[in-house]
């Protein structure tokens, strides 16, 4: 089995070695530059390699084209041309490179005599703030480093050292394998690499493109062989297959093979990497074997080359040389019958780059600046503090040490032509302290962004074309010692005068106050007449005498019930049928409906006018980490509300990421972290079936001082979503996917996977459409969403996006054009893109060239889906055509879209309609130009999405629903119950058992223990809600209270320990009797067994009466109410149970004024009737006799028939013993509330209150009075009224519209 898995290993990491040839050998991303070409030449393919060349204009802002001399030749097209820079001390190339990835750079310098001047010219070249090298073109036709790159971006810089200028003929870059020429510290840069052949090699013989330089002595032989020598599938330098082939040994057998190295300085440090491969067929007899000496010292004893399998030998540590030279020597041991082997060398100084770039998010925000001011100061190249004899004119940073990255803390732009208005690019320098934008031709207004600027003390604008207000936070600001200076904007208003200009806003909110009372009084004046009018004509109306309009209407039961108070009252009664009172409201109904539909119309329509835009009320926002009492805020960037996260997750502690780590976008500062248990999860309330764009936010920002950024998986429910990788980078991460929701409740979790503790900065949801972004099956990861831009372009999201999608800059490669129009753009379609970025473009300056676009995924079975957006924004002439076919390379095939034409000003979307595997997991898209075009293809936006699939289904959610009551109600802090209770397995709820069938079913929980978990209470009524659960463990605990019978109602259940609790009262019988079906019970000690006291009134339903009757089988007595039936609840307990005719209305109060089911065992606490005096009252009842009275009787009926209709007494309002009628109660109750309406919308409009949480909390306040009068103070029982819905429904819509009207009223008229 071992050697099975070893066997594996092995091709698996053949497999990957073939994979990474393959990616090579077709140049995939390879950067070769021919500097200087003139870009209608471009690209080419060189002739001895096969690369492809393309002119440098695109990647640098500066310099001048030239040619070498006619009589020159260095063997290379790219030779030919080069790049001179006469202006400015440093001039830089700019690379989209991946961050992390091991780079070979060349830059190759043939001065060629371009100028004429015969003077080689010398010059420092720089990577970044850091220096490579000094270069000498009269020794040196190039160079070459082998470098990790620190971000996205890579500058290459030519600095001016002497009187000369410099020059570059080509720049070459050739990803490496990471597992290759790695160190621990400082780049490598190249002395020398040979191999002992007769003719150079480089690409395409090497896959990486690495020049070999041939080398063999005079005292050494070459041997070769034919055969195939293995130098690539288990060796990460990929030797070369002729190298590996070739070897060099001593022309005498008992000599050793020496080379030696001598460095310029005595305290460099150099890398040595030896490649060896016994290439020869060696016989039984023969050994091959010698001692590797470096400077006398061996560092490899009796070495034994591999046979046909190359070995590469390297110092892992930096060697400096003894003496002038570093010398090698391989030497034969004693045993070996041949001499020593090698077949090629290199040699590398190590290049330290002690200087840390300048912090991206500062570089970025100047490169947008630069980009939207359209500057060309010569100076502004390469990084922008550092070195700090080269750092940018105008910008001043902040300087602690050589490995932290500089902040800039001033920006001075003064007289530098700048026009427009002041960009958001500058609130991306969160560290700037001083701001100088005077003498230019700024316009529009004075942003608020720059109060929030905290760093921000001096802010000069003066003498610009600025207008409106300065923003009142800029004053507050002043007050706290910013020093703002706006002198010179004739428009620009400085203090609080300016509102004055605005009074016509006034106006519109006043008329449409004015017209909204001019409606709504005359409303209210009607309402009233009409309730004043029905009451007195119920007050005039005689017990039999009736005034019911005669206009024929058709009711139904349910309305009838509702007039009539369910029959209430008995006008008369004829031959056919009786006749009740009753009352309709439809019109007093309606005009409530009315009155509340315009309040909230005019309510929407002025807040409009007095407020600012609200959020979208569906969006989600949380800032991982704030501290409650600073929450909500709005977030500067993006005009979104943010709130705490601490009331949608348990767990986790806050942090802050270090001052140096700190972003512009607000939800960046602060952190939540998870030190204790497994997964921690996030419970977020969202639609069911509902499409949402879901966003996790990262920055680790060495938040905890031990730079080790952590790795965790990111779960969604049940199903992982991604890993999280914050180890590689330290800068921000985000993580998206466009997911449909499967219940209510959407569960976020952070899994930790290792030592490092998971943490999370903010957590984003935003609804979307149900017909954009539509799947098979799976959600959509997002792999990459790009837009057309300038270099460096700003990212477009909320609220030019409105569903806040991050729309990023595509890197501008060589041969590409943008272009952009100011025409509007019609986006009207599911995917609605914004203008920003619909009506940008790129397009090929070339117009035979096709345009592609590749993204990576991570493993070859992985499935994309890649949306591409067009748009014709260009105005075509009249012969003009564009027109191309797209194409969706896959693994299985290509995916084509022939002869398409962009609709002018009309955005389409268009996509792989079918999931596509990527071949060698790069997904590419290419938009070739047809024959009949005379245009090149055009793109305007793409994103790309990586098919998530998430195979196991979510526990049931009514389980889930249940567990979590039951958690709340117990206040139960398990750390372990967070997300999906049964799945995964690996992280299902402690105490809990669940079904298992298969991942595609939701799985049921079927046993729940929570003994010993310190629960107070009664038992929860949820636990009946589990309606699978088999297991029931609630002991040891401290429960109080009766034992439920719905434990006796759940048909699953097999087990029940309720022992060791304090529980009382007696066990319900249904569960005695499921004891008897096999339900095993236990209740030890402190739960009594007596048998349930039926002596006291009880209520049942319909079918427990017919089974305790046994279906009316005996009847007792008979009346005119109802029929008395005999009755048994057991062996032992009798009862008469009385059934109210249907007939019967007069006699149902005194029905339910009696005891539905009496004891006839006598075991009550209280005074007893015997069996013949119980039953005497029974059949007395049934016949509709009483022990009162025939007067008094009589009276107590006409009183409870016109008790609504008699003069009120207000003492009667806090009677707890007065009798109430439903309809006297209900007006009660309906004043009451307009009242509370009243009082709560002056107040709120006086504070003055503005938002829909105060609306909630009126409904609340007022619900709350209601519910507090008729329970607390009149002590009624609901029951006769229609429960609680139909109490608190009374005046309700009238008391919200009275409320709103307020409302707006005195808010209106206190703000203006």
């Amino acid at each position: 089995m071992k050697g099975y898995h070893q066997l594996t290993l092995v091709l698996l990491i053949a497999a990957f070695s073939v994979l990474h040839l393959v990616l090579a050998q077709d140049q995939s991303g390879f950067i070769s530059l021919d500097c200087g070409l003139p870009p209608n030449e471009s690209p080419y393919n060189e002739s001895s390699t096969g690369l492809t060349f393309s002119s440098d204009a695109d990647f640098i802002q500066s310099g001048k084209g030239g040619q070498i001399g006619k009589d020159w030749d260095y063997g290379y097209k790219q030779y030919n041309a080069l790049r001179y820079f006469p202006d400015g001390i440093r001039n830089c190339y700019n690379l989209s490179v991946n961050q992390g990835i091991n780079y070979l750079i060349r830059a190759g310098f043939a001065y060629g005599n371009y100028d004429g001047l015969s003077i080689y010219p010398r010059f420092d070249i720089y990577i970044g703030p850091n220096l490579w090298t000094s270069v000498h073109t009269f020794s040196q036709n190039d160079i070459e480093i082998i470098h990790t790159a620190r971000s996205n971006f890579l500058q290459i810089c030519l600095v001016k050292t002497g009187t000369t200028t410099p020059i570059i003929s080509t720049l070459e870059l050739r990803p490496l394998r990471n597992n290759s020429y790695s160190t621990q510290s400082g780049s490598l840069q190249l002395i020398y690499r040979r191999f002992k052949r007769s003719r150079d090699l480089r690409y395409p013989d090497d896959v990486y493109d690495r020049k070999w330089e041939s080398c063999l002595w005079f005292d050494e032989t070459e041997i070769n062989t034919t055969l195939t020598v293995n130098g690539n599938s288990s060796n990460p330098f990929g030797v070369p297959k002729l190298i590996a082939s070739s070897a060099s040994i001593p022309e005498n057998a008992s000599d050793p093979l020496t080379f030696y190295l001598s460095p310029l300085n005595p305290s460099d440090k150099f890398f040595f990497y030896l490649h060896f491969a016994e290439i020869q067929d060696l016989q039984a007899n023969e050994t091959r074997e010698f001692d590797i000496i470096f400077d006398g010292h061996i560092t490899n004893s009796a070495y034994s080359p591999k046979k046909l399998q190359v070995d590469t030998l390297f110092n892992t540590l930096p060697k400096t040389c003894e003496g002038l030279s570093c010398n090698w020597e391989l030497v034969r041991t004693q045993r070996s019958t041949l001499p020593p082997l090698l077949n090629a060398v290199e040699a590398y100084k190590v290049v330290e780059f002690p200087y840390s770039e300048t912090y991206p998010t500062d570089v970025a925000a100047m490169m947008n600046i630069q980009t939207a001011y359209g500057l060309r100061i010569i100076s502004w190249q390469g990084d922008p503090c550092v070195p700090v004899a080269l750092k940018w004119k105008g910008v001043e940073c902040s300087y602690t040490d050589m490995s932290t990255p500089p902040r800039i803390i001033s920006l001075d732009l003064r007289s530098k032509g700048l026009s427009g208005t002041i960009v958001p690019a500058l609130q991306y320098l969160t560290e700037l302290q001083r701001l100088d934008l005077s003498n230019n031709s700024l316009s529009g207004v004075v942003p608020e962004f720059l109060a929030t600027m905290k760093s921000l003390m001096t802010i000069n604008l003066s003498w610009n074309k600025l207008n409106d207000s300065v923003p009142q936070a800029l004053h507050d600001r002043e007050k706290k010692g910013l020093q703002l200076t706006i002198k010179g904007n004739p428009k620009l208003c400085a203090d609080d005068r300016c509102k004055f200009k605005n009074k016509k806003i006034v106006v519109p909110v006043v008329a449409s106050v004015a017209r909204l009372v001019l409606i709504i009084i005359p409303l209210l004046v009607l309402i009233f007449m009409c309730t004043k009018k029905n009451m007195r004509k119920a007050r005039n109306q005689q017990p039999i005498k009736s005034s019911i309009l005669t206009t024929k209407i058709r009711f139904t039961n349910p309305k009838l019930q509702a007039m009539t108070n369910n029959f209430g009252r008995v006008i008369g009664e004829g031959g056919f049928r009786t006749v009740y009172h009753g009352v309709s409201r439809s019109i007093w109904k309606s005009l409530q409906e009315l009155l509340l539909a315009l309040i909230i119309v005019a309510f929407a329509t002025t807040s409009h006018l007095i407020q600012a835009q609200p959020d979208p009320k569906e969006f989600i926002n949380l800032d991982c980490g704030l501290h409650s009492a600073v929450s909500p805020y709005t977030e500067p960037l993006t005009t979104l509300t943010y709130i705490s996260d601490a009331n949608f997750t348990q767990g986790g502690q806050s942090g802050r990421v270090q001052k140096v780590w700190e972003e512009a976008y607000q939800p960046f500062t602060v952190l939540r972290y998870f030190p204790d248990g497994i997964r921690n999860c996030y419970n977020l309330r969202v639609t069911p079936s509902k499409k949402y764009l879901i966003k996790a936010l990262f920055l680790y920002g060495n938040y905890d001082g031990l730079n080790n950024g952590p790795i965790f998986d990111l779960y969604l429910g049940p199903n992982i979503w991604t890993t999280v990788d914050l180890k590689s980078s330290l800068l921000s991460q985000t993580e998206e996917i466009i997911h449909i929701t499967k219940s209510s409740s959407l569960e976020i979790c952070l899994v930790k996977t290792g030592k490092t503790t998971p943490i999370i900065s903010a957590l984003e949801l935003r609804p979307l459409r149900d017909d954009n972004y539509i799947t098979q099956n799976g959600s959509l990861k997002l792999l990459k969403r790009y837009y057309a831009s300038d270099f460096f372009g700003p990212s477009i999201r909320y609220p030019s996006d409105t569903y806040d999608r991050e729309w990023k800059p595509i890197s501008l490669s060589f041969g590409l054009s943008f272009v952009n129009t100011s025409l509007n753009v019609n986006s009207s379609t599911p995917y609605e893109l914004p203008q920003e970025v619909i009506s940008k473009a790129i397009i090929n300056k070339n117009v035979t060239e096709k345009l592609s676009f590749d993204w990576y995924v991570n493993n070859r079975e992985d499935e994309a889906l890649i949306y591409l957006h067009f748009a014709e924004i260009q105005t075509l002439k009249g012969n003009d055509t564009r027109e191309f076919d797209i194409i969706w390379k896959g693994n299985d095939g290509n995916i084509t879209i022939s002869a398409y034409r962009p609709s002018k000003l009309q955005l389409q979307t268009l996509y792989n309609t079918s999931p596509m595997k990527c071949k060698f997991m790069q997904c590419t898209v290419e938009l070739v130009m047809t024959k009949s075009s005379t245009l090149p293809p055009m793109i305007n936006a793409m994103e790309a999405y990586q098919i998530i699939e998430f195979p196991d289904a979510e526990t049931n959610p009514e389980d889930v629903v249940a567990v979590q009551n039951i958690r709340a109600t117990y206040e139960l802090s398990k750390i372990d119950w967070q997300g999906d209770p049964c799945v995964p397995r690996l992280f299902k709820w402690e105490g809990i058992n669940c079904s298992y069938t298969n991942a595609s079913i939701p799985q049921r929980i079927i046993s729940l223990d929570l003994s010993s978990s310190g629960l107070k209470g009664v038992i929860a009524p949820s636990i009946q809600n589990l309606t699978h659960l088999q297991e029931l463990d609630l002991s040891n605990n401290n429960l109080t209270g009766e034992v439920p019978e719905f434990l006796a109602n759940m048909e699953s259940l097999l087990i029940i320990n309720l022992g060791w609790n304090s529980l009382t009262g007696p066990i319900p019988l249904a569960l005695r009797n499921r004891e008897k079906k096999g339900l095993k019970l236990v209740c030890y000690t402190r739960v009594t067994k007596k048998i349930i006291n039926l002596c006291q009134k009880k209520k049942f339903t319909y079918s427990e009466v017919v089974e305790l009757t046994d279906n009316f089988k005996r009847v007792l007595g008979e009346g005119g109410f109802g029929v008395v039936y005999h009755g048994s609840l057991s062996d032992t307990e009798p009862v008469a149970v009385k059934v109210l005719s249907e007939s019967s209305v007069q006699g149902y109060k005194e029905f339910k004024a009696e005891d539905l089911a009496y004891s006839f065992t006598g075991e009550s606490s209280g005074p007893t009737l015997k069996w013949a005096s119980r039953l005497k009252i029974a059949i007395e009842a049934a016949q509709g006799k009483s022990s009162k009275s025939n007067q008094q009787e009589q009276h107590e009926q006409i009183y409870h028939q016109n008790s609504h209709l008699s003069s009120f007494k207000f003492a009667k309002l806090f009677d707890s013993e007065a009798s109430w009628d439903k309809d006297q109660l209900g007006d009660v109750l309906h004043w009451i509330r307009q009242v509370v309406g009243l009082l709560c919308g002056l107040v709120w409009g006086a504070i003055p209150l503005v938002g829909g949480i105060w609306l909630l909390l009126f409904l609340a306040i007022s619900s709350a009075i209601v519910y507090g009068y008729y329970a607390l103070i009149l002590k009624i029982d609901e029951e006769d009224f229609g429960g609680h819905a139909a109490l608190l429904q009374d005046g309700l819509f009238a008391s919200l519209s009275l409320f709103l009207l307020a409302w707006i009223l005195v808010y209106s008229l206190s703000s203006f």
